[in-house]
């Protein structure tokens, strides 16, 4: 078996295996990295595009696998503290409260669960906080990144999908931002909202665009062409720079 690895703008390093005896390509976690096994012979293209079609999912999976009874995760905005609920077996439910600038919130698991239900109730319980605080969380730091680039923007819009990140209605100057986004760090946050606001000039992913993203993040983020890497099986010209 061959090992090797690549970079992506979503998943970080990728780490590839490469097997005489797979058929199909898989994806998974082990020890907090994100490992792709690829059948012997597949192409460089085919690979870079199966990881796209992979990110989504593996990042929402991620979400599950890591957080267990005392985990902290700590994100931009929000802190999510994760408990055992031993009072009433099997119910999952969660509590958040503005704390200053940050949100603290806590998880708490049905005690009683077993896998496949325990990471079942992580993972939707993870997508109430998410949508409960998008907003907050997420728009004010989008309206100052435009106004600081001097762009109008109608209206922000918080979206339910996890593989749309990102939209922009050039027309009414309409801008949709998951509340999947919040799992991500604040450069990758910045750069989905940099890719949207370079859609108000146009749609598309030519050259001026790439050149208005690197205007717009003064080069901080990744290549507009990695960025739109992370979009699976969708056209780039409805989400935004990861999905």
């Amino acid at each position: 078996m061959i090992k090797r690895g690549i970079p992506h703008p979503l998943l970080g390093h990728v780490n590839l295996r490469f097997s005489a005896t797979a058929r199909n390509f898989t994806g998974r976690w082990t020890k907090g990295e994100p490992w792709i096994t690829c059948p012997s012979g597949a192409s460089p293209a085919r690979i870079a595009e199966v990881i796209d079609e992979l990110a989504p999912r593996m990042l929402e999976r991620r979400r599950t696998l890591s957080f267990e009874t005392g985990s902290v995760l700590e994100l931009p905005g929000i802190t999510i503290r994760f408990f055992d609920n031993d009072r009433s077996g099997r119910d999952s439910f969660v509590q958040g409260r503005p704390a200053g600038d940050i949100v603290e919130a806590k998880v708490f698991i049905g005690a009683e669960l077993d896998e496949p239900e325990r990471s079942q109730a992580v993972s939707s319980a993870l997508t109430v906080l998410s949508r409960r605080y998008a907003a907050p969380l997420l728009l004010p730091r989008a309206r100052a990144l435009a106004a600081e680039a001097g762009l109008t923007v109608n209206r922000w819009k918080i979206g339910s999908g996890t593989k749309v990140l990102g939209t922009c209605e050039r027309r009414s100057a309409t801008i949709s931002l998951s509340h999947i986004i919040v799992f991500l760090t604040q450069e990758l946050r910045d750069l989905i909202v940099w890719h949207e606001l370079a859609h108000l000039s146009g749609p598309g992913h030519d050259a001026a665009f790439h050149a208005r993203v690197d205007r717009l993040s003064g080069g901080r983020g990744p290549s507009s062409n990695g960025a739109c890497a992370a979009i699976p099986g969708r056209s780039c010209d409805k989400i935004s720079a990861f999905e």
